[in-house]
This record gives structure tokens, C-alpha cells and sequence, in this order.
């Protein structure tokens, strides 16, 4: 698995289109192929945390948090308060976000607090 900041192109193959807000991401290949893509991005005075990942890409758990808890720092560093919303499609996506330190704060809302 390899994993590089996503550009504009990379999020167009992935998304079907470019995003319409600017954003910090990355995002990991498998076989030449976008397996996952995460970052944030800056509401106002807030961030949302975000991480869209298929299922091949997770045989590779481990690097994938890691990988999340770097872009959680960074985005920390920037000394907002960080929002992120659990899928309720994945079964344990509440627990992940709770792994990485954010605490529910409304249904399905979490806030991490350093």
C-alpha cells in the first residue's frame, strides 16, 4: 500500500468528481488503485475530520490507523476544535472514532479534545 497526498485528480478518480472545498488529504493505492482517502478540512472556526474507505483496504488496519492519527495531529496542530460524524453503515465506526479520542458529543457527532 502506498500513500501520498491526494490531488485534485486523485479525488476526482475516487469521488467521481472534485470536491468543492479545499482540504488536507491523503489517500492510499493498492495495485494502482485508491483503496481509501482521509484528511480535513476547515469549516469557519472548525474541523471536520474525514476518512472514506473501501473494504479491500482493510487488510491494511494497521497502517490506516497510523496513518489516522497522524492527520488527527496535524489537524490539532492547527488549534480549532475537530468534528467528526460516525457511519452508522459501519458497524464499529462509533468505536474507531473513540479509539482515536474523539467523544460523542450529540448522536453521532464526536468531538476530540486534546
Amino acid at each position: 500500500m502506498i500513500i501520498q497526498a491526494a490531488t485534485p485528480a486523485l479525488l476526482r478518480e475516487f469521488y467521481g468528481e472534485t470536491p468543492r472545498r479545499s482540504m488536507y488529504a491523503f489517500c492510499a493505492k493498492d495495485n494502482n488503485e485508491i483503496i481509501a482517502v482521509w484528511g480535513f478540512y476547515i469549516l469557519s472556526n472548525y474541523g471536520v475530520v474525514f476518512s472514506d474507505i473501501r473494504p479491500d483496504a482493510r487488510k491494511h488496519a494497521v497502517k490506516m490507523v497510523r496513518e489516522a492519527k497522524k492527520i488527527i495531529q496535524y489537524a490539532a496542530s492547527k488549534r480549532i476544535p475537530l468534528y467528526a460524524t460516525a457511519d452508522k453503515c459501519i458497524e464499529k465506526s462509533s468505536k474507531f472514532l473513540e479509539y482515536l479520542g474523539f467523544n460523542e458529543v450529540n448522536e453521532g457527532v464526536y468531538r476530540w479534545d486534546r
